[in-house]
């Protein structure tokens, strides 16, 4: 069963999946280190030789499990690439990135990753989330690494600033098999998307004070709303 998994494990420094319709940028690289250059003694040019912050989810690995077709599985210790949308497995020869694959389901820690369908302006496209909660209606965590440009002092009072990675996450809610949608937490846009049972909805939020504007929020509703 292992070897059926192990399979589709692919070096990360050596191979990159192509032909995926998944929503993910290149792989990060580090600027090369250069010489500055100068001009009337203002710096007009500076290159740095790495990027500040992490393209990880969860720097280290930790411990895991990867589920395939079937009850297949695999132990080990994971990490998430938010940059790439890529999870890593761990092993003796250096980190390896997973293949994409629909069926799959990973581990990392305490949170349980899938790739799901989400709409993205009006496209249909793919990625990894973190799944908050079971039922029909299902709250998703998206979690994306962007990078920053380096910034080049414009004059000898302007600090050189290099490029960093900024956490940019994002909530969605999927129903049923259709694609997840982005959801703002907000009462009205969430008494919206589940507008079948608007009044029950809104019943519930009255009577348990929620404000809709935390994850745990949403859960309450939507453990309330798919019990119905």
């Amino acid at each position: 069963m292992k070897k059926s998994i192990l399979s589709s494990v692919i070096f990360f420094c050596s191979f990159i999946a192509l032909g995926q319709d998944m929503s993910y940028n290149q792989p990060w690289l580090s600027v090369v280190p250069g010489e500055r250059s100068l001009a009337f003694g203002i710096p007009q040019r500076s290159v740095f030789s790495d990027v500040e912050g992490t393209p990880f989810a969860n720097e280290t690995f930790l411990d895991g499990t990867l589920y395939g077709l079937e009850n297949d599985k695999l132990n080990g210790r994971f990490r998430y690439n938010a940059y790439t949308n890529e999870i890593e497995k761990d092993s003796e020869s250096g980190p390896v990135a997973l293949l994409r694959r629909d069926y799959y389901r990973i581990t990392i820690g305490n949170d349980l990753y899938l790739i799901e369908t989400f709409l993205d302006k009006g496209k249909i496209r793919r990625s990894y989330f973190v799944e908050k909660n079971k039922g029909r209606v299902r709250l998703l965590k998206k979690v994306s690494k962007e990078k920053s440009k380096v910034v080049f002092p414009g004059s000898s009072y302007r600090p050189e600033r290099a490029a960093r990675f900024r956490d940019d996450i994002s909530y969605y809610l999927k129903v049923g098999s259709d694609p997840a949608v982005e959801l703002d937490f907000k009462k009205k846009d969430l008494i919206k998307a589940l507008a079948d049972r608007q009044k029950e909805v809104q019943a519930f939020i009255k009577d348990n004070a929620l404000r809709i504007r935390t994850e745990d929020d949403v859960l309450q509703v939507l453990t309330y709303y798919n019990s119905l």
